[in-house]
């Protein structure tokens, strides 16, 4: 994958008539997105930094219509490349509610809390920020995401400064412009990296990271357990529980002799 990126790298152009085509851009962005989910920081942020030099325009929510249906018009503001996941019905928007625990992280002056849900029952919240314009579930790169993945590459190698000003870059296009927003500041390196990680929890739900981002992090001993309760019942995902790997194809196991994921 690693090299098929970077190969398309050097021969895409750098950007291109419409985001449906692939560009250089947006081939650093996904090498941004792979180095990140095998914890290689350093190259990450590289990436991230390498798709920011080209592009950097980050979208101001004060400009958003929050009340519409699709708050995101298709294929512009910070896409990168247009990517999108078939939606099962189950996270379709009325079906999908956003658990009440991620939903209270948003700040009341945080636009985010209003352009990226809709209410759906009494004190029930469905997504519907997607990037792609419609329902359809945005899966591919952008430039929040390089701006996230580049502080985080900043945190984990100490430089603090760089780390907060992507950070507080963002979170001043995400903040109601008639509020003063709270800078964030410090010189507590596992401080700031949770404030990164926090505010990639709230920036980039429902965009198919959010899988990598658990089994990368559980690696590194944080130790997140991931709870749902439907009706009566409750499931959990442990850390590194082997359910993170999707079992193999009956298929591919019949031709290869591959051993199933146990």
């Amino acid at each position: 994958l690693i090299g098929d990126l970077k190969k398309a790298a050097a021969l895409l152009a750098i950007s291109q008539v419409h985001t449906m085509r692939p560009s250089k851009t947006a081939a650093y962005a996904m090498l941004s997105r792979a180095y990140l989910s095998m914890n290689k920081y350093t190259e990450a942020g590289l990436y991230a930094d390498s798709a920011l030099q080209l592009n950097s325009q980050l979208l101001d929510y004060n400009d958003v219509n929050a009340a519409a249906a699709n708050p995101f018009p298709s294929y512009t503001g910070e896409v990168l490349f247009n990517l999108t996941m078939a939606n099962p019905i189950i996270m379709d928007e009325p079906a999908a509610v956003i658990v009440d625990e991620l939903y209270q992280q948003y700040n009341a002056d945080d636009l985010r809390k209003k352009v990226f849900f809709k209410n759906v029952g009494p004190g029930q919240y469905s997504f519907k920020g997607n990037y792609s314009g419609s329902i359809a579930l945005f899966a591919g790169p952008a430039v929040d995401e390089m701006y996230l993945n580049r502080a985080e590459s900043y945190a984990r190698n100490n430089k603090l400064p760089e780390a907060l000003n992507d950070l507080n870059k963002l979170m001043v296009k995400r903040w109601d412009k008639t509020k003063v927003f709270p800078m964030y500041a410090s010189t507590d390196q596992a401080t700031v990296l949770n404030w990164i990680l926090a505010e990639r929890t709230k920036e980039l739900l429902m965009r198919g990271i959010r899988w990598s981002d658990l089994k990368r992090l559980n690696k590194l001993g944080y130790n997140i357990t991931v709870s749902r309760k439907y009706n009566s019942g409750q499931r959990s995902l442990a850390p590194n529980d082997p359910r993170y790997a999707m079992p193999l194809p009956r298929t591919v196991i019949e031709l290869t002799g591959m051993v199933q994921n146990p």
